[in-house]
């Protein structure tokens, strides 16, 4: 539907609202602004996006003549081919908007980032192109896996109100998911309201709204490690440094080894026949005892940039068993992460 490339553009009631949607994830958005004479018409977005974008001038005019929108400021002015609106393709709804979850949307953002640091699209495994949104009651649940890497951030009551106590899990696709992440910026509340096969997201400006992935989500509990063979401190940023360094000379495996080092240290290496070969020596405080394991540094990089600033738990097992990553303070949050397979 070539309807989909374009952006519906509305004045009423002095605010301009922007619509997009490719039938599966659909945006309204609200802009303030001076309405002289109501009015709608689609227009590319692209096209619309880079002129806007390039725009210097503080005031812009959007005026509509039959089929063309026109843009004019002060220094510029452009025409614009586009399609009557009532070619464009209606919004879906929720009916029943008595039951929400309602929490601040910085909040929000940042633990669907936290989910989405373990997330990667899979066409073979469908279920697993989502986060997986679990309410409790008195309690959220967001995880995500590719199978090799999993997080799982938890929001308690003290964190959202709900207007509603009835369970239910959804998997929320990925690419809503990145969107909600990448356009959650302002603060103030989000309210989240659901019906059998859609969620929809509203902010102050923003309603967003998606149909739910179908599939089931995978018994992730059961991988989670529940002891450790040896749990390691240390600071997250010298650890990002030290992994950063390593994977340089790690080469096409993108694979790094930790060890045990001189004294309270932990050593990162990488090695590779055309490259060469690198470690580092990283403070560190180690609890228990284990050989040498190897990730791919790219994800052990990833799970680690979400730990807060300062120390941290690396929980290390031999034998080809999942790691964990996890603060001191905050038990809301954790990723675990397989190692590469020896043998």
């Amino acid at each position: 539907m070539p309807i989909l490339k374009n952006v519906l553009i509305e004045a009423k009631d002095n605010k301009i609202t922007l619509t997009a949607t490719n039938l599966e994830i659909g945006m309204r958005y609200d802009l303030a602004g001076k309405v002289n004479k109501e009015g709608s018409i689609t227009a590319p977005a692209g096209l619309l996006g880079q002129i806007i974008s390039n725009l210097s001038d503080e005031r812009v005019e959007l005026s509509v003549d039959g089929a063309s929108l026109n843009i004019t400021t002060d220094s510029y002015k452009a025409n614009l081919q586009g399609t009557p609106s009532d070619e464009f393709p209606i919004l879906p709804t929720i009916e029943n908007v008595a039951e929400y979850i309602e929490l601040d949307s910085i909040l929000f953002k940042e633990s669907m980032d936290a989910a989405l640091s373990a997330a990667q699209f899979s066409e073979l495994r469908p279920e697993l192109s989502s986060v997986y949104f679990q309410f409790f009651g008195d309690r959220i649940v967001l995880v995500a896996t590719d199978s090799f890497r999993l997080a799982e951030k938890t929001l308690v009551n003290k964190d959202f109100e709900a207007s509603t106590s009835v369970e239910f899990k959804v998997l929320l696709p990925l690419r809503t998911a990145q969107e909600l992440a990448r356009i959650l910026k302002a603060k103030g509340p989000i309210k989240i309201y659901r019906d059998q096969s859609q969620m929809l997201f509203r902010t102050e400006r923003i309603d967003l709204i998606s149909r739910l992935l179908e599939g089931t989500f995978p018994d992730y509990r059961a991988v989670i490690p529940k002891e450790y063979q040896a749990e390691v401190l240390a600071d997250r940023d010298d650890f990002l440094d030290a992994v950063k360094l390593a994977g340089i000379m790690s080469g096409a495996s993108s694979e790094v080894t930790l060890r045990p080092g001189a004294g309270e240290s932990l050593e990162i290496s990488s090695r590779d026949e055309k490259l060469g070969e690198n470690s580092y020596q990283l403070p560190a405080k180690t609890k228990g005892t284990f050989k040498e394991v190897s990730f791919n540094w790219k994800y052990l990089l990833e799970g680690a940039k979400t730990m807060p600033p300062k120390e941290f738990v690396l929980g290390l097992n031999n034998d080809n068993k999942p790691a964990i990553l996890k603060s001191r303070q905050d038990a809301s949050y954790f990723y675990i992460l397989m190692p590469i397979l020896k043998g």
